[in-house]
């Protein structure tokens, strides 16, 4: 009975997984307490097959006490603490997920605030706030691994459970929310809860009143003017590079430009490409900071500033060092480079609510609807363009370019049915384009309209939180590029400082007025 008791299953699937555990998950709590009593080393026995192994069907943490947690038990798990001991509630399986990593996993708010009150009650609060800032191996706390899986009832536990209260009058009190794991850090890699919200892009977190105060706070006292700077900056550098263009093509027309004329250009190469430095310098920090994965993966406002702002901070430069040497390339750096800071106005675009959810539909069109109508329309325009070509008898490759493009200027509505009828086969010919016609401009051009229409509509319900998760970005990617000294001067604070054990901290400071209260007496 004894081998029996403490044997455990050896086959892959469910390797580890011992008498203790089934009891748990049967929700038997006298057994439980039999075999605690009987067996305390029951304890100690790790699940570990793939059955349990996170993308498994029962991923409960490995522990018999996690196992407890992950089936929202709290008699059992009492049980299982009460008679082996206290310390198992820290304990953590081989994924660094502790209890309250699995209260998120699970969105069990009650779960959470119960390992809480026996974590206040057995543990110095110190310890609490350890397990609440513990990090699994993916380097995120519960506050961060629920903002990752979206766990809205969690994510508003934790951030209630973490606020002060410094004074309340009524139904109004202020309180200090701590922004060490919720806003952006200057001059790290680590990510924020915030930044986990916006690369989710979820609308149950984004929507929360305490987000939203926390970016109208930052942007008001913060980012608004680094973003008007930025914009100003921008926008005397497209002058100064649109007049540097105009008198290098005059230069290159009349090669006696002299006087002022030639001062003017050659003050413009040298100003722009000290804007274009600092603009690199700049870049290179945030670069350090994010690294290269994060930096150049972001999405939105942030892939903008980051990929687009690069290149273009690179391209002058070049141009002007090609312009010197005549290496006689530079009208396509002059071409690549007006493409990129035109699309970079889209950047300062986002941060408006007027212009921002517009850029956020075009962008979402490109992706979701033009992307898949040009490969669906390739593929018809490859085959007509060779039944063309075998019709007409062409005898170049370079005619097919030139069917390509007689089938796409139909698409848009430009054709002669009465010049088909001169080859050897008309009728045929006149078949395949009225054929065609039907297909390409009728069916897949509509087809395009309504798809673009449809996503016009479901961005539109959603406007102003578009607008919100783009504001953020811009925020964020205006930080990334600080380091923490520049971004803690007093002219930028939306905090307010406590001093505490661990250093000073800071916290946001809001009024609010608890509604469940009643009315004023």
């Amino acid at each position: 009975y004894q081998r029996r008791v403490h044997g455990v299953y050896s086959e892959d699937i469910y390797t580890g997984e011992n008498i203790l555990h089934l009891a748990i998950v049967k929700g038997n709590q006298e057994e439980v307490r039999r075999l605690m009593l009987e067996y305390p080393s029951l304890i100690n026995g790790e699940a570990v097959g793939s059955f349990f192994q996170p993308g498994g069907m029962c991923y409960f943490g490995e522990l018999p006490v996690l196992f407890a947690v992950c089936t929202n038990q709290h008699k059992i798990l009492h049980t299982i603490l009460e008679t082996s001991g206290w310390g198992h509630l820290l304990s953590q399986d081989s994924h660094g997920n502790n209890a309250l990593h699995f209260c998120v996993l699970y969105d069990l708010p009650q779960m959470y605030n119960y390992i809480c009150k026996l974590l206040d009650e057995h543990f110095p609060i110190a310890t609490r706030r350890m397990m609440e800032s513990m990090k699994n191996y993916q380097s995120l706390t519960p506050m961060k691994y629920s903002a990752k899986l979206g766990r809205k009832r969690v994510f508003e536990l934790i951030l209630d459970r973490s606020k002060i209260c410094r004074w309340s009058f009524g139904r109004v009190s202020c309180n200090h929310y701590p922004l060490k794991q919720l806003d952006v850090t200057s001059g790290s890699r680590e990510r924020s809860a915030l930044e986990i919200i916006v690369d989710m892009d979820s609308k149950e977190l984004l929507g929360l009143d305490l987000i939203k105060r926390l970016v109208d706070e930052k942007w008001r006292l913060f980012a608004a003017k680094y973003f008007l700077r930025r914009l100003l900056l921008f926008l005397v550098m497209i002058f100064f590079v649109t007049i540097n263009v105009i008198l290098h093509n005059m230069n290159d027309y009349d090669k006696e430009l002299r006087g002022a004329p030639w001062l003017v250009m050659v003050s413009t190469d040298a100003g722009v490409s000290i804007l274009a430095i600092l603009k690199l310098v700049s870049k290179a920090r945030g670069l350090s900071f994010q690294g290269a994965k994060s930096f150049f993966a972001a999405e939105g406002a942030q892939f903008i500033n980051n990929t687009v702002g690069t290149l273009a901070a690179v391209l002058f430069p070049v141009l002007v060092v090609q312009r010197w040497a005549g290496t006689g390339y530079s009208e396509v750096t002059v071409a690549l480079l007006s493409l990129l800071m035109s699309c970079y106005i889209y950047f300062f675009m986002l941060g408006f609510r007027t212009t921002g959810p517009l850029i956020v539909v075009i962008s979402k069109m490109l992706v979701h609807d033009v992307a898949p109508f040009c490969c669906v329309y390739v593929v018809l325009l490859a085959g007509f363009t060779v039944a063309f070509f075998a019709l007409f008898q062409d005898s170049t490759p370079f005619a097919l370019v030139i069917r390509a493009r007689m089938l796409f200027e139909m698409l848009l509505g430009q054709f002669d049915l009465d010049s088909m009828t001169t080859f050897k086969r008309p009728l045929l010919s006149c078949t395949l384009a009225v054929v065609y016609i039907i297909i390409a401009s009728v069916m897949f051009l509509n087809l395009l309209i309504a798809m673009m229409g449809d996503t016009y509509s479901k961005v539109l319900e959603d406007s102003n939180m578009v607008w919100y998760r783009e504001r953020m970005r811009i925020m964020i990617a205006l930080q990334k590029e600080m380091t923490e000294e520049e971004f803690t001067k007093p002219s930028n604070q939306y905090w307010v400082t406590m001093s505490g054990a661990a250093g000073d901290e800071r916290f946001l400071q809001i009024e609010e007025e608890d509604t469940s209260r009643g009315d004023w007496q």
